[in-house]
């Protein structure tokens, strides 16, 4: 399992590393919505942040194109079977 450090979830969260440290303790006034953001930056692997809007045009442009492409293959032996 790999180590979870502090800081890096407080800044994965953009929160304070207090705020973040009151949630597995149970401590402290959080309210839900803050602690839903905790827990999702704790279990986003170390290092990655999440797709920024880049890397989503990036794939959303590759993932156009296989279908197209997959579309025009498809139609093609369609047309030969025909």
């Amino acid at each position: 399992m790999t180590k979870v450090v502090l800081k890096t979830v407080a800044a994965a969260a953009g929160m304070g590393a207090v705020t973040v440290g009151r949630v597995p303790n149970g401590r402290g006034n959080v309210s839900p919505k803050t602690a839903e953001r905790i827990s999702i930056a704790a279990r986003r692997p170390a290092g990655r942040a999440p797709p920024g809007p880049s890397q989503i045009a990036g794939l959303t442009a590759y993932l156009l194109t296989e279908i197209s492409q997959s579309r025009n293959i498809s139609a093609s032996r369609e047309r030969r079977l025909a």
